[in-house]
């Protein structure tokens, strides 16, 4: 019976381990990082494909736009509202500061604002968003009349790190405890 305890705690252990783990693959991600969801300065349309181009995106992350109510929304969007700065769907339309949009799916993803001109200002952001499982640049890439610079880079795993070694060591202590 002892045994038959041991190996329930040693499951429950694990089962909780592999959760943690599983969470430390997702991030938040602040679009733009600290300067937010906004117009680009004037000549600087490239500014969110630079940003995008530095960073890996995969499906459980969660986008963050961060921005002031009624300054700004985000509209997920389809490749051609992008490429023409509408919003066919304005269901879609988050208009609450911050908007945090969670990647459930593979493949290219677009969002743009649309308040006034600033989609066509640049305030657009084109990214393609990966399995945690696949290894390269999928090469169905958004693109739009200019190509796209989106090559995944690796992330900054300090967190997941963290978060690994801890869920790795509590696996280790219980399964010394419950022997």
């Amino acid at each position: 019976m002892t045994s038959n305890v041991g190996l329930r705690g040693f499951l429950l252990v694990f089962v909780t381990a592999f959760a943690l783990l599983h969470h430390a693959t997702s991030d938040d991600i602040d679009v733009l990082d600290k300067e937010g969801w906004t117009v680009p300065t004037t000549g600087n349309d490239q500014v969110y494909r630079t940003w995008a181009a530095g960073r890996k995106f995969e499906v459980g992350d969660t986008l963050v736009f961060n921005f002031p109510t009624n300054a700004h929304d985000v509209a997920k969007v389809s490749m051609e509202d992008y490429d023409s700065c509408t919003a066919s769907n304005q269901n879609n339309i988050l208009k609450q500061g911050p908007a945090r949009i969670p990647l459930n799916s593979t493949g290219p993803h677009y969002f743009i604002c649309t308040i006034s001109t600033h989609c066509k200002e640049g305030q657009r952001l084109a990214i393609n968003v990966t399995d945690d499982s696949e290894t390269e640049t999928p090469s169905n890439s958004p693109t739009t009349t200019t190509t796209l610079p989106i090559a995944p880079t690796p992330r900054n795993s300090a967190s997941h790190t963290a978060t690994a070694s801890f869920a790795l060591a509590m696996l280790f202590i219980s399964t010394i405890l419950l022997h």
